[in-house]
């Protein structure tokens, strides 16, 4: 394809059948002028089914099937934006189902905010699972707790938001320095509205997310997310270790930025009252089993941070 408008960055790990359906509703699109170029870090044989749904798709989408050693997600985006050729980035994930009108809303939103990063909503894809519905409650808490105001929203996740090349390129992309830890898009968008960058959220633009049904993998995620967390706050506190906000805006005062100067336990503790008030809306039969769910949450992502914090005062006393 000659000049696509945008180029769709989907990553894919090890979930062939996810990935069809992805691709499948990519396929039925309203908004047709688009590339997807898909990094595939999977190992055999998965990436050799891979490489058979791309051959079945390849008279619908214009798709390049790219192999990788598997970097972490941050390297693995990065990647994937160095391979586009289109001026704005979509990003998505291999678990996810995007609604037909998905990317032409993502580009209403991008054609009236121009420079703006967009991010676009999540629904829960596996409404039958309790544990896939904590994993909702979790996200809706989190966007209602980062961003009041949609028009100046401070989170986009990173499976679903797009945003101009030439602005993700300013950044130097996502800090690969997370490896396969999560809050990578937590730290980019810091670092965007730090260099002066606006966050805009696209109701409309809506992708179905296949969050863990099983109770492992759901501990092991937010595990994930704590460690990447304290990444996160370790950024934080260095400040302009990684954000290059000066390079973006000399004359930016780093204080009008909320994140860059964060009460991490507060806002914490903010996030908690958002799950709590959410858990009081559920039915009373699911309150208890979704409760105990989300203290698993709780657990989990407290040990990640612990773990994080245990890891760098172990490498500070051999430094010594």
């Amino acid at each position: 394809m000659k000049d696509p408008l945008v180029s769709v960055l989907l990553l894919t790990f090890n979930r062939p059948a996810a990935l069809a359906r992805c691709l499948d509703s990519l396929s039925r699109q309203t908004q047709q002028n688009f590339e997807v170029v898909l990094v595939d870090v999977s190992t055999p044989p998965n990436d050799a089914l891979n490489h058979a749904l791309v051959k079945a798709h390849g008279d619908r989408l214009v798709l390049r099937h790219l192999l990788r050693a598997n970097q972490g997600v941050a390297a693995n985006r990065n990647f994937a934006a160095a391979q586009a050729t289109a001026t704005l980035l979509a990003f998505l994930d291999d678990d996810c189902i995007a609604h037909p009108d998905w990317l032409a809303n993502l580009l209403e939103v991008a054609g009236r905010h121009p420079g703006a990063l967009v991010g676009g909503a999540v629904q829960n894809g596996q409404p039958r699972s309790l544990i896939a519905q904590a994993g909702q409650l979790i996200h809706e808490a989190v966007d209602r707790h980062f961003n009041p105001d949609p028009n100046n929203a401070s989170f986009a996740p990173g499976l679903n938001l797009a945003i101009p090349a030439a602005g993700f390129e300013a950044l130097k992309g996502n800090d690969g320095r997370f490896g396969r830890f999560g809050a990578e898009d937590r730290d980019f968008c810091r670092r965007w509205r730090a260099g002066g960058g606006r966050i805009v959220m696209a109701p409309l633009a809506v992708v179905a997310h296949d969050h863990r049904t099983d109770l492992r993998g759901f501990l092991r995620q937010y595990y994930g997310y704590g460690r990447g967390a304290w990444i996160h706050h370790k950024q934080c506190r260095t400040a302009t270790d990684f954000d290059l906000a000066n390079d973006l805006d000399p004359d930016l005062d780093p204080d009008l930025d909320h994140d860059l100067n964060h009460d991490p336990i507060g806002s914490h503790l903010g996030l908690v009252r958002e799950l709590i008030r959410s858990l009081n809306c559920q039915p009373w039969q699911q309150r208890l089993p979704l409760a105990l769910l989300l203290l698993g949450w709780e657990l989990a992502n407290t040990a990640g941070v612990l773990h994080g914090a245990f890891c760098e005062a172990r490498s500070k006393l051999w430094r010594r």
